[in-house]
């Protein structure tokens, strides 16, 4: 919901912070103005997997780095990111953007479809990454 707010109405939030999603959209994403991504995703995501495909309800969701590249190119960042951490347990990613724009993503390496650091949740909910 995150991405399609940003590309459907970016005048109306200073910048979103999906996590465990990804864009899914019917037409072209193209917000009116640059719209700031912080993003949190699990690599394990089973439910919105990671690499893209099938998941929650039998849909394909398209890879979170496709969508990280579609916010790149609308806030006009350098393509590749600079990794500014790596741990074992996360990568944490940023994108150099016009205007002072930020993208950061922290991919986790072990967790699933949930919050960071959250409870585990109910059955289909995914693992959880207990992480820092």
């Amino acid at each position: 919901m995150a991405y399609r707010l940003a590309c459907e109405l970016p005048e109306r939030k200073r910048a979103i912070a999906p996590v465990s999603g990804t864009l899914m959209t019917d037409s072209p994403c193209e917000p009116s103005e640059p719209v700031p991504v912080l993003h949190i995703h699990s690599k394990l995501d089973e439910i919105i997997p990671y690499k893209g495909g099938v998941g929650l309800g039998g849909y394909y969701f398209h890879p979170v780095d496709s969508t990280l590249q579609v916010m790149a190119g609308i806030n006009e960042c350098l393509f590749i990111p600079r990794v500014l951490e790596e741990y074992n347990d996360y990568t944490y990613r940023q994108w150099s953007c016009k205007g002072n724009i930020i993208m950061e993503s922290y991919i986790t390496k072990d967790g699933g479809h949930s919050w960071p650091g959250g409870k585990k949740p109910g059955s289909g909910g995914g693992r959880t990454f207990l992480g820092h």
